[in-house]
């Protein structure tokens, strides 16, 4: 497995980080309209629109694993391409969907083939000496929140301007960016001979990772902390329309949700750059894990007012910018 060079900043790095940024471009760019596209445009019931939401987790937590294993014994590269490439047909099906039967087929394929951040995180891992890891980890949640900032609020200008059908289709063209330069830019961190290891190693059973007390904690905090990133992913747009920007026409709503959506992104931009690695001395990891989770819930708390909304928006990012 390589190392990153001794000097000066690993060019793998900056490049994966690109990468990382582009892909959640494209993906934060559809977070403000998707459930109002499938609502407005296809008649979707509003009590069943989140589903879209649960179906791509759904299939993530499914095939996750699966890609994270594919990618330790076929290579990083390979399979990031594969995600990539999943995520570009699935932007291009909702642009193009006749029906919501199509759009759940979208988000699904999303789902399966979505472990882009998971196989970044690995490639990350590779090239990274293991006392700057969590560092490095947090950079690629850094991107996250400068991706989190400019995509939402990309999104909600585009569908002001060019309307819903159109965000989707330059969403897939962002996304092609960092699949074209994952192909000519990208060199694969693991040797043959480390991914043959690897095809022969036993993968880690569900078993196993129950029965590790410590692995058992992060993966419950995990599940935790994004099943409310989800509930307020798939719910905060009809929020939007209905109560923070009631009466106003359909630009606004999508304008207004993508602005706050690119608060939380401020908020954890702000986290990752200017107080983790102090907290980190301060307080260690766990009990800055604990309290950003703790802060996550108390952010989620619902409010009527625009503005008190929009000042809350990013305190929602920085707890949940903790690697």
């Amino acid at each position: 497995m390589s190392q990153a060079a001794p000097q000066g900043l690993d060019r793998r790095l900056v490049t994966i980080l690109a990468i990382v940024f582009a892909q959640l471009l494209g993906a934060s760019m559809i977070l403000p309209v998707l459930t109002l596209y499938a609502t407005n445009q296809l008649g979707m019931p509003k009590e069943t629109a989140p589903l879209l939401q649960a179906a791509f987790f759904i299939a993530q937590f499914i095939a996750g694993p699966y890609l994270g294993r594919w990618s330790d014994r076929y290579g990083r590269v390979p399979i990031l391409l594969i995600s990539q490439i999943g995520t570009v047909i699935s932007y291009l099906m909702i642009a193009f969907s006749p029906s919501i039967a199509m759009l759940f087929a979208s988000r699904i394929l999303d789902g399966i083939t979505g472990g882009n951040i998971i196989v970044a995180q690995a490639y990350i891992i590779d090239i990274t000496p293991r006392e700057k890891r969590t560092q490095a980890i947090g950079l690629i949640f850094a991107v996250f929140g400068v991706g989190f900032i400019i995509g939402p609020s990309l999104g909600g200008a585009l569908a002001a301007i060019i309307g819903q059908q159109g965000v989707f289709l330059a969403a897939a063209i962002v996304t092609l960016i960092p699949t074209i330069m994952t192909q000519f830019t990208l060199n694969e961190t693991l040797t043959a001979e480390e991914r043959i290891a690897n095809r022969a190693s036993a993968p880690l059973s569900f078993k196993a990772m129950l029965s590790n007390a410590t692995v058992l904690n992060v993966l419950l905090i995990t599940a935790l902390g994004s099943f409310g990133l989800g509930v307020v992913q798939s719910t905060l747009a009809f929020y939007g329309q209905d109560i923070l920007f009631a009466g106003k026409d359909e630009g606004t709503v999508n304008l207004g949700v993508g602005l706050l959506l690119g608060a939380v992104g401020l908020g954890q931009t702000l986290t990752q750059t200017l107080l983790l690695r102090r907290l980190l001395r301060r307080y260690g990891e766990a009990p800055l894990v604990l309290g950003g989770t703790r802060r996550c819930g108390i952010s989620c708390w619902p409010c009527r007012s625009r503005w008190p909304c929009s000042a809350k928006t990013p305190c929602r990012g920085w707890p949940s910018s903790v690697p």
